[in-house]
């Protein structure tokens, strides 16, 4: 057996199930070979066939707690929680200590997002096994998941001196630095666990995106290759642990190629069916019920981009704000939470739990906020908690799932020609697409450049984009400007020191002096940062994935922002607003236009001015009530093309 066990240790699954068979064929109740080719077939997602195996082991010896949780752990990959869960009360029932069981108990009630019981069995397992490492573990990424990050390292900590090559340790310590903001030991953790695991794509993931927010780049060619060829491979094999949906997006610039990436995550985040009643649609004279859900009702990005959507929903709309995330005690959160119809949080509830309470509210519309961003909820959304469901705003690029019948763009971000690249119907605004809260005013806190620490006699470029978007093409294009550009110099976001050496280095390797780069200090108040951003001369956009909120940023504050377009979603964001503006020629259509552009302007302060007075003279873009009310008109077609099952691409 020592062979088979040795194959499925080296990823050698289809070899490992041939064994079997064979030795199976000596003896057909062999349980040791059973069991190791119920393992195969589900390491191959062949599950039902792997169900069947353990079934017939069960049948052979019926007093194995082993054998119901072992059963248990392939029920909940194949969406069958309800059963899984029966199966580990029989296994507890006849083995009432089995860490093993607990375990298996917590991960189950993980999936179903139960917040008590997940730490309460992964405790058990614990208390049972006090040097449990998976437990542990899984406890550790559990509250790590919730954003309880000291209780989350001292486990963590504790794996790692338990078994030094704890890979899962590793993966989450990575992950909990950088929610710490201290990124050095979170590359550390990333290394540690590369070395571990080269061949494992989340490892490879987490190590690509990690290198890509502190700019070490010096992985980054040989890293992205073999992220695309593990995709493939684990896409062909249908292994369902590929690169995150939104860390792809971030680096290939391919509608296709995102779209088959979410497709394959989602075809994974299954539920079992449910038995809500369809809630009906609207009669002409009825108001219309609409739900926004998001995890980051709090300042964020997005939270900041909706914080005058409530109010300016009309009379004719009941508007509910549904929230999974944490409570940060910001204005934004106490704003929106003040001008819904009704806040509704569900960060405690299970999915079931969350559908259920949500279809309850008898919402016509429930819209995404989020995508495939961290810490998603996208599992509620398949238990179909609503009539219609859309996704919006979070994530730019199809969800690729199946339970959302429409997305929100304009025709800049997906042009009609490319719906196909879409698992939703396309709904089209007539207009930029993304909302921006223009009640936000500017300061005038800042007097002079001096005030911010910039030189007053230097032409300033800037991004404040966050540097997981600065690829290294990218970065090797600014330093071309700033050399062409002899009286200049870039100004960035803040970021940790360890960053800052990074990209200080570079210069350095590039014969550039590092006294050009500046790195802006971190401001709470935003109109303070908006006052300072008027203190440059030109904001330069990230590629292939786009400045949101900091290309509406600068533009609001008046500040001209350049741009390269590219072929997805998440590259035509900038320019999308700077064809609303009437700013079509600061959208290039190459890196070689972009770096040439950005030269030219520097070098024509006219042609600088001219830019900013059409921003002024455009200012009405940012209106937020205009764009609410374009979406209100949407949603009224959504309702009138449900209601004639029509079988357009787009609306």
């Amino acid at each position: 057996m020592k062979n088979i066990q040795k194959c499925l240790e080296l990823g050698q699954f289809n070899q490992a199930k041939e064994l079997c068979l064979s030795k199976l064929k000596q003896n057909q109740n062999n349980q040791e070979a059973l069991f190791l080719l119920a393992q195969s077939y589900s390491f191959l997602n062949l599950l039902e066939q792997s169900i069947s195996i353990f079934n017939k082991l069960i049948q052979l010896n019926p007093k194995s707690a082993n054998h119901y949780s072992n059963l248990s752990v392939i029920l909940l990959k194949n969406n069958q929680s309800k059963l899984a869960l029966e199966n580990l009360q029989l296994s507890i029932k006849l083995d009432p200590k089995s860490s093993c069981t607990y375990f298996n108990l917590g991960n189950t009630y993980q999936y179903l997002n139960d917040y008590q019981s997940t730490i309460k069995n992964y405790k058990k397992a614990i208390q049972i096994q006090p040097n449990y490492v998976k437990a542990i573990s899984n406890l550790a990424a559990f509250y790590l998941k919730h954003l309880k990050l000291d209780k989350s390292l001292k486990l963590l900590l504790k794996c790692i001196q338990l078994d030094p090559i704890c890979l899962a340790a590793h993966l989450n310590l990575s992950n909990i630095y950088r929610e710490l903001h201290q990124e050095q030991k979170a590359i550390s953790h990333a290394i540690e666990a590369y070395k571990i695991a080269p061949d494992d794509i989340e490892v490879l993931s987490n190590f690509n995106h990690i290198s890509l927010t502190t700019c070490l780049w010096t992985e980054t060619k040989i890293v992205w290759e073999h992220l695309d060829q593990m995709n493939q491979s684990y896409i062909a094999q249908n292994i369902p642990m590929i690169e995150p949906p939104f860390l792809n997006i971030s680096r290939v610039d391919d509608p296709s190629a995102n779209l088959q990436i979410a497709k394959h995550t989602t075809k994974f985040i299954q539920v079992e069916k449910s038995k809500f009643r369809v809630i009906p649609l609207p009669k002409n004279d009825e108001k219309i019920k609409i739900g926004y859900m998001s995890g980051d009702f709090k300042d964020h990005p997005v939270g900041q981009a909706v914080l005058k959507l409530f109010e300016n929903h009309s009379d004719n709309f009941e508007s509910y704000a549904i929230s999974f995330g944490k409570d940060d005690q910001s204005h934004i959160r106490k704003y929106i939470l003040g001008t819904c119809s009704e806040f509704i949080d569900i960060e405690k509830l299970s999915h079931h739990e969350a559908a259920k309470k949500i279809h309850q509210l008898k919402l016509h519309i429930l819209v995404d906020l989020s995508g495939h961003t961290k810490r998603n909820r996208m599992e509620i959304f398949a238990f179909k908690p609503a009539r219609i469901q859309v996704h919006y705003l979070g994530f730019a690029a199809s969800t690729g799932a199946s339970f959302f019948d429409y997305m929100i763009a304009d025709k800049t971000v997906i042009p009609i020609g490319e719906t196909q690249f879409y698992s939703e119907k396309i709904a089209y605004l007539p207009n930029y697409y993304h909302l921006i809260d223009d009640s936000i005013t500017i300061s005038n806190k800042f007097k002079s450049k001096a005030d911010i620490g910039l030189p007053e006699n230097k032409f300033i470029f800037t991004s404040h984009c966050s540097k997981y978007k600065i690829t290294p093409d990218m970065f090797q294009a600014w330093i071309t400007i700033l050399k062409e550009v002899s009286n200049s110099i870039i100004w960035l976001s803040d970021c940790s020191d360890y960053c800052k050496q990074n990209l200080i280095n570079t210069f350095i390797t590039n014969n550039i002096n590092p006294n050009r780069i500046y790195f802006a200090e971190f401001l709470e108040n935003k109109s303070d940062h908006l006052n300072r951003l008027q203190f440059a001369d030109l904001a330069l956009d990230t590629y292939p994935y786009n400045g949101h909120t900091t290309t509406n940023d600068a533009l609001f504050c008046g500040l001209p922002v350049l741009t390269t377009q590219g072929k997805h979603f998440a590259s035509r964001v900038s320019e999308s607003l700077l064809h609303e503006l009437g700013l079509d020629e600061l959208a290039t259509n190459s890196l070689d236009t972009y770096i040439q552009k950005a030269i030219f302007i520097a070098k024509n302060k006219d042609l600088l001015n001219k830019y900013k007075d059409k921003i002024k003279l455009n200012f009405s873009v940012f209106k937020c009530s205009k764009l609410v009310n374009n979406l209100e008109h949407l949603y009224l077609k959504m309702i009138e093309d449900k209601k004639s099952n029509s079988n357009s691409n787009f609306l």
